[in-house]
C-alpha cells in the first residue's frame, strides 16, 4: 500500500516516519486515509504514534515517530524468545489491543512483523501498521463479503472464510494466540501453501505447545489453546482479561525458541518432543480416517452453494463444510471405525455435489496417509486442486466424460471403494464417475 522513508520533523529536528501512498485512487486510497484516522485516534506505548497526516503533491502521506529496534519476526529468525519472554510480549500486545479495542478499533493484522522491540528490548513492544484497520462499528467497509483480508497464518477463521460481518475483536486475540504459539514453539500453529494454511486455520489443530515445548506450563498451553478457538465464544473475553491471564502465570524462562525456516510437516513432526499424558489416559486412541473432499469454484457460486445444496448434502453425509475465501469448497468426514464406509460416504457425496457445482469446476477427493494427519491432507487435497491446470488435471488420455463429470481421486480412496462405484484408472490417476447399485464396474 505504502512505503515508508525516514524523515525529518523540520520544527523539532526528531527523526520521524513517513509512509507514502504508493496508489493514489480507489480502495487503497480509502485505507489509507482510514489507517490514519484510526491511528490519531490511540495514544499509548505500545502502539506507534501518530504524528501527522496529509496530501502533497505525489500523494497521501501518514508521519508517525520513528522507532529504532528490531521485529519480531527478525528477533524470532536470528535468536528466538524464552518462555518468559513470549509471556511478556504477548501480554505487552494485550494491553495496546485493549486500548484500541475500548475506542472500537479492530487492527486484523497482528503478526511477528508488525510487533516492534524499540532498540530491540524486549521490555518495550509496538503494534505497527494500522493499513486493514478498521473501527467494530463500521457497517460499510471496504472488503466485500467473500474477500480475505489479513495475513494467512495470523487469521482467524471467520476471516479466513471472508465472512466481513463476523469479524470483532476477538479476530486479534486469534492472531495473538498465533504469535504466542510461534514464540513459544518455533514454528507458526498453520503453516504452507497461502490457501491450504486458510483451510487449516478452520479445519486442523496444531500440536499443543507443551508437545513441542515440555517447559511450557499447562497453564500456558491451555490459554493458548483457548486463543487459537475456531469458536469466537471460547476465547477470553477480551484483551485487558487475556492481560490479567498471562499477569498470572509463573513461568520458567526455558531455551529461547528460534523460528524453524523451511520447515516441513515432516520435518516439524520429527521435531516434537513425546506429549505430555494425563494420568489415566488411553495410551492407545482409536484411529480416525480423515477424507477431504476439495472443489474450486468461484466466489458467487461458492457463496450460494454454501448456504443451499451443498451444505444440505455434506450434512447428510456427516461430513463439515468451509468455504475458503469464497473461492474454495472443503468438506471434511472424519470417523473412527470401517475405513471403506467412511470413503463410501464421502463419494455418495462427492457425486452429489459433482451434479451441483457447474461442469468445469474441479474436486478431488483425498484420503488421510500421513502420520503428519490433517495438515498434510489438506495440502495434498489443495496441490491437487491448484497446481495443475484442468487440461493436466484431467488428461488428454481421460475420455471427456470424465472431463467434466469425474472427481480425482487419490489411490488410497479409490482402494477403499466398494466394487460398485465406478473408478475409472488412467494414467493420469483415478477418477470416480458414478456408483452402480446393480452391480461392480471397475476399469
Amino acid at each position: 500500500m505504502g512505503r515508508i522513508y525516514r524523515g525529518q520533523d523540520l520544527q523539532t529536528g526528531a527523526a520521524v516516519a513517513v509512509k507514502v501512498l504508493q496508489l493514489s485512487a480507489g480502495v487503497e486510497a480509502d485505507r489509507f486515509s482510514r489507517e490514519a484516522a484510526l491511528l490519531a485516534q490511540v495514544c499509548h506505548p505500545g502502539i506507534v504514534r501518530y504524528l501527522a497526516h496529509g496530501t502533497a503533491d505525489d500523494g497521501q502521506y501518514l508521519v508517525m515517530e520513528w522507532i529504532n529496534g528490531e521485529t519480531l519476526k527478525d528477533r524470532l529468525l536470528r535468536q528466538g524468545l524464552t518462555i518468559v519472554e513470549s509471556v511478556r510480549v504477548a501480554r505487552q500486545a494485550s494491553e495496546a489491543l485493549a486500548e484500541m479495542h475500548a475506542r472500537g478499533i479492530i487492527h486484523r493484522d497482528i503478526k511477528p512483523s508488525n510487533l516492534m522491540f524499540v532498540d530491540g528490548a524486549v521490555e518495550h513492544l509496538k503494534i505497527l501498521d494500522f493499513g486493514i484497520a478498521r473501527r467494530s462499528d463500521d457497517l460499510i467497509g471496504l472488503t466485500r463479503t467473500g474477500f480475505m483480508v489479513g495475513s494467512p497464518g495470523y487469521m482467524a477463521p471467520e476471516q479466513a472464510r471472508g465472512d466481513r460481518s463476523a469479524l470483532d475483536h476477538r479476530v486479534d486475540l486469534f492472531a495473538l494466540g498465533c504469535v504466542l504459539y510461534e514464540c513459544l514453539t518455533g514454528r507458526p500453529p498453520f503453516f504452507g501453501d497461502p490457501v491450504a494454511v486458510r483451510a487449516k486455520v478452520l479445519l486442523s489443530d496444531p500440536p499443543a505447545v507443551c508437545e513441542l515445548n515440555a517447559d511450557v506450563s499447562l497453564e500456558l498451553g491451555a490459554l493458548v489453546r483457548q486463543l487459537l478457538s475456531k469458536d469466537q465464544g471460547r476465547r477470553p473475553l477480551d484483551a485487558m482479561q487475556l492481560a490479567r491471564q498471562l499477569a498470572a502465570l509463573a513461568e520458567v524462562p526455558g531455551v529461547p525458541r528460534k523460528q524453524l525456516t523451511g520447515a516441513t510437516d515432516s520435518a516439524v513432526t520429527a521435531a516434537l518432543r513425546p506429549p505430555r499424558r494425563v494420568a489415566g489416559s488411553d495410551p492407545a486412541p482409536r484411529v480416525k480416517h480423515n477424507f477431504l473432499l476439495c472443489a474450486g469454484v468461484d466466489s458467487a457460486a461458492a457463496q450460494n452453494l454454501a448456504q443451499g445444496p451443498l451444505l444440505a448434502s455434506a450434512g447428510a453425509h456427516g461430513g463439515r463444510l468451509e468455504s475458503v475465501e469464497g473461492k474454495w469448497c472443503m468438506i471434511l468426514f472424519s470417523a473412527s471405525g470401517d475405513a471403506s464406509a467412511q470413503a463410501a460416504e464421502a463419494a455418495r457425496c462427492a457425486l452429489e455435489i459433482r451434479a451441483i457445482l457447474p461442469p468445469q469446476a474441479p474436486l478431488a477427493l483425498i484420503a488421510d496417509q500421513s502420520p503428519a494427519g490433517l495438515d498434510s491432507l489438506i495440502d495434498r487435497a489443495i496441490t491437487t486442486v491448484t497446481t495443475e491446470s484442468l487440461a493436466s488435471l484431467f488428461s488428454a488420455a481421460v475420455p471427456f466424460s470424465t472431463q467434466t463429470d469425474g472427481i480425482r481421486l487419490d489411490e488410497a480412496t479409490a482402494d477403499l471403494l466398494q466394487p460398485t462405484f465406478r473408478v475409472t484408472r488412467v494414467a493420469g490417476g483415478a477418477y470416480l464417475q458414478g456408483e452402480d447399485l446393480a452391480g461392480p464396474t471397475q476399469n
